[in-house]
């Protein structure tokens, strides 16, 4: 099966190589060597703001490579058989430098990796890393709210951009009644997660937290509706699927009705896609948030909710690992009964 989005991997090169020189030049099958590409899937849920136009999935692989007295090597196309694997011809014996390009269906670089390797008569196995992710893209997004429930006189949208190593990314809102637009060009390619707070009144009004994928060349865009939590007389629990690739999730809420007696309710993310991913569930980490606010101490999978206030409320958690890309966010609406 071929993995989506390449983050990282390991090129594994296979070198069946002769006793010695002479070998690799009177007997060329001895020399043949294989380029295997190990690749995990690290992947969004539909629901993050994605680029448009690009596919997630690695469709074919450029390497190149400058050996032993200025001899290169350079090739490109789709593994054999979906094994990852690529056969190089006839090599020497010596240091290559060896460095290879995951791209999509469209063309666009996802992923890079070198290594410097020695081929000897006792080369079995070398190992490559694709371990950057290349190039720059585009954000755009809209982020909209009911206009008539915030005082227009005195309202701000205070948004905060940071990077999968937590630096935060400047960027200056455009702000209107009722809408923003975000706009940041030239950010590098990666994960990015987008913490929104509507505030009317110097008050917390709304908020909204998102992951994003940017890709070299392309334009990720998306609008997130900010909900201004109304009263409701029937408790209910929406969930809605903020996240895609690469790390799917779901919400589970227990109990699933909540009547006057009710003490606490806890909800617990579920990653549904991990043994696609490769990962355990020890790899992740969490962060949850309550209407674009950071819950301090709540970066376990499950978050219990003891405090009932009666209306509309929005979670968001941020599950991730240590790989590159790997952001995914999944949010639920919590609607109270009223007492």
């Amino acid at each position: 099966m071929k993995r989506l989005m390449i983050l990282s991997g390991m090129i594994a090169l296979l070198a069946f190589i002769g006793c010695d020189d002479k070998a690799l030049q009177e007997e060329p099958g001895l020399t043949d060597a294989e380029v295997k590409l190990c690749l995990t899937c690290d992947a969004f849920q539909e629901k993050s703001i994605l680029p448009a136009g690009q596919t997630l999935a690695i469709a074919t692989y450029d390497i190149s490579g400058t050996g032993p007295g200025g001899a290169t090597l350079t090739l490109s196309g789709e593994e054999e058989n979906e094994s990852h694997t690529f056969n190089l011809g006839h090599l020497a014996i010596g240091v290559w430098h060896l460095e290879a390009t995951a791209r999509n269906a469209e063309g666009t670089s996802l992923a890079q990796g070198s290594a410097d390797v020695v081929f000897t008569s006792k080369t079995k196995v070398a190992e490559l890393p694709l371990n950057r992710m290349t190039g720059a893209g585009n954000l755009s997004v809209r982020v909209t709210w009911a206009k008539d429930q915030v005082n227009k006189a005195d309202f701000q949208l205070a948004a905060t951009l940071r990077n999968q190593a937590g630096e935060t990314i400047a960027i200056n809102p455009t702000v209107q009644e009722g809408e923003a637009t975000i706009v940041r060009n030239g950010l590098p390619s990666g994960s990015y997660v987008l913490a929104l707070e509507l505030l009317t009144d110097g008050a917390h009004a709304s908020g909204a937290t998102s992951a994003i994928r940017i890709v070299d060349g392309a334009l990720s865009s998306g609008e997130v509706a900010l909900e201004i939590g109304d009263r409701s007389n029937v408790f209910s629990l929406t969930i809605h699927n903020d996240t895609s690739l690469p790390i799917q999730a779901t919400v589970r809420c227990v109990p699933e009705v909540v009547t006057a007696q009710t003490s606490q309710v806890t909800l617990t993310a579920e990653p549904t896609n991990l043994e696609t991913l490769g990962l355990q569930a020890g790899d992740l980490s969490y962060q949850w948030f309550h209407e674009g606010t950071l819950i301090a101490g709540a970066n376990t999978a499950s978050l219990l909710l003891k405090d009932k206030k009666p209306g509309s409320h929005r979670y968001d958690v941020v599950v991730t690992s240590t790989k590159p890309g790997s952001i995914g966010s999944v949010s639920v609406t919590v609607h109270y009964p009223v007492d």
